[in-house]
């Protein structure tokens, strides 16, 4: 039998440990904390860490030239992620 290919593992292994740690942060937050204070800092972290990959698995593109063919769908997702992320903290809060 053919060993699967590494970035076929990576692509598995990372979104479910990923999924993972997640779970178990989002159950860490504070509960008397706002989940919207704790948002901010998730979404700070994830925009360092965003732009640290970016440049970092970047193949030589035109850095700003990418983000001149942006429409509005990554606004619209950016959006759409904050409120399910904040759906989903307020639900874990009242759960508490």
């Amino acid at each position: 039998m053919e060993k699967p290919p590494v970035d076929v593992i990576v692509s598995v292994l990372f979104p479910t440990i990923c999924n993972t740690v997640y779970q178990v942060c989002a159950k860490s937050v504070p509960a008397d904390m706002n989940p919207l204070a704790s948002l901010t800092v998730t979404y700070l972290v994830a925009v360092i860490m965003s732009g640290l990959l970016y440049v970092w698995l970047s193949t030589g593109e035109d850095f700003l030239g990418e983000y001149r063919k942006l429409n509005l769908a990554p606004f619209a997702l950016g959006a759409v992620i904050v409120g399910l992320e904040a759906g989903s903290m307020l639900i874990k809060q009242a759960g508490r």
